[in-house]
């Protein structure tokens, strides 16, 4: 996966919608983004059943996409926890243009 990765990073729309990652897929695809820092603009996770722990790790990943501008995370399983990380993770992001935290309807 990783060396399919390296041809890929400069990938702007990177949708993986409705794929109902397990936590561990979610973890190992965050774990690639902040070693690789691919150039996404807009990262779409919506549906997949994600939950606070999900929603912690997309938080730790956040850094890591310095020209994100969109994320998508709406229908998933995101709580009050979940939401409180990715808003402290928000700041790193620096100068975004635009960007769409959609967590409706979440938990």
């Amino acid at each position: 996966v990783r060396a399919q990765w390296r041809e890929v990073d400069k990938v702007l729309d990177l949708r993986f919608a409705l794929k109902e990652f397990s936590a561990e897929e979610l973890a190992a695809l965050m774990a690639i983004i902040i070693t690789e820092k691919p150039k996404i603009l807009i990262l779409y996770l919506q549906g997949n059943e994600i939950t606070d722990e999900g929603a912690t790790r997309i938080a730790e990943a956040l850094p890591s996409l310095s020209k994100l501008q969109g994320l998508n995370l709406n229908n998933n399983r995101i709580g009050e926890e979940g939401v409180m990380k990715i808003a402290e993770a928000l700041p790193c992001l620096g100068a975004v243009l635009g960007l769409t935290l959609d967590l409706d309807p979440n938990q």
